[in-house]
């Protein structure tokens, strides 16, 4: 079997929710204060990009496997 090629969808799925993962800071302004969630949200943003494309990958990769 050839090996499956990134689509839209994959793609839209890790931004969207890289996205709305990383925007959570912003929810928490009122616990955090609002400077605080402000700072921390570009880390907290590229950290959930990077962690919805390595699931993205380990799915890819455990799907391809008889243990599911």
């Amino acid at each position: 079997m050839a090996p499956r090629k990134w689509n839209i969808n994959l793609i839209a799925a890790i931004l969207l929710g890289g996205t709305f993962n990383g925007l959570m800071a912003l929810m928490m302004s009122p616990l955090l204060g609002l400077g605080l969630a402000i700072a921390i949200t570009p880390s907290l943003l590229v950290a959930s990009y990077i962690d919805t494309a390595i699931a993205a990958i380990a799915y890819g990769i455990v799907s391809r496997t008889k243990m599911v």
